[in-house]
């Protein structure tokens, strides 16, 4: 379980990181800059969620056929979960889109944020279809215990995210929109980095694999729904804030950040939960061991 687990803890982390980094950033830019990312980011964390429900179906449907021998289920999960996702992403991405400005309006935005705040969305909107695919990615090689997978996409994450956001925020003079820029290059690129990444780790003979689509569903929209709501709750609070003002809602932001860090450290142990047991299935590629050494 801790060789399963410390991959998940770090990219956890380091996802977070990205974050904070953008925090710091917008706060050396301006408070006005801060207050309208840390309005926005909640927004954008919703139509993640709505997109990692597919992630985690398919990584259960994953697990279940590497645990059987099945192969062929496991490629074919892979490919419906990540056409699938990439379509849903899409589609949501052209949503947040159209209603960034009117989102950041409804959650009592003051006039100030909503212009900076609504470029940021919009620019992030192009980015959910490369992060519905990299939950995707991730969550298939969890399911044949390759946990690394999102360790390694954090940290190419913040590699292209932190000097990207320093050329552009400041260098560049784009403040939040630099910010936008920046993650999305980053997502793109760890998006890229994981393709290749699971293309070596998971199996590649499609078999006779049936259609999943509405198992997928079936088993991902219930945490679609939880985690919906629950982000719906962060970005209601953090239109409270902005009603009190925008240093109260910079504020919030930050922590929020140092929340995150506890809530991920609390969480990480439980994503292992779905792998196979040792010695249920063959490890991937039909014969390489797993990178825990046990199936």
């Amino acid at each position: 379980m801790w060789a399963l687990t410390v991959p998940l803890l770090v990219a956890g982390l380091t996802q977070i990181i990205v974050n904070i980094v953008d925090t710091i950033m917008l706060a050396r830019h301006s408070t006005t800059a801060l207050g309208a990312f840390a309005l926005a980011a909640p927004v954008y964390l919703i139509a993640l969620v709505i997109v990692r429900g597919w992630a985690t179906a398919v990584q259960i449907k994953v697990a279940q056929a590497h645990g059987a021998g099945d192969a062929g289920a496991v490629i074919q999960a892979v490919r419906v979960g990540l056409a699938t996702s990439a379509l849903t992403g899409l589609a949501i991405g052209v949503a947040l889109y159209a209603v960034a400005e009117p989102v950041l309006a409804l959650l009592g935005a003051p006039a100030e944020l909503i212009g900076p705040g609504g470029a940021y969305l919009r620019i992030l909107a192009f980015a959910v279809p490369f992060a519905a695919a990299s939950f995707t990615l991730q969550s298939a090689c969890s399911g044949v215990g390759v946990t690394r997978a999102a360790m390694y996409n954090a940290l190419v994450v913040n590699a292209v995210n932190l000097p990207l956001g320093l050329l552009l925020i400041f260098n560049a003079g784009l403040g939040i929109e630099g910010a936008a820029f920046a993650t999305l290059a980053a997502t793109a690129a760890g998006t890229a980095v994981l393709l290749g990444y699971a293309r070596a780790k998971l199996p590649r003979d499609p078999g006779d694999g049936r259609p999943v689509a509405r198992t997928l569903w079936t088993l991902g929209w219930p945490e679609m729904s939880a985690m919906g709501v629950g982000y719906l709750n962060e970005a209601l609070i953090a239109g409270f804030a902005a009603r009190m003002g925008t240093p109260e809602l910079a504020a919030y932001r930050i922590t929020d950040n140092l929340l995150l860090i506890v809530f991920t450290v609390m969480a990480s142990p439980s994503s292992p939960g779905t792998r196979p047991a040792p010695g249920t299935g063959p490890p991937p590629n039909g014969g390489e061991a797993s990178e825990s050494g046990c199936c």
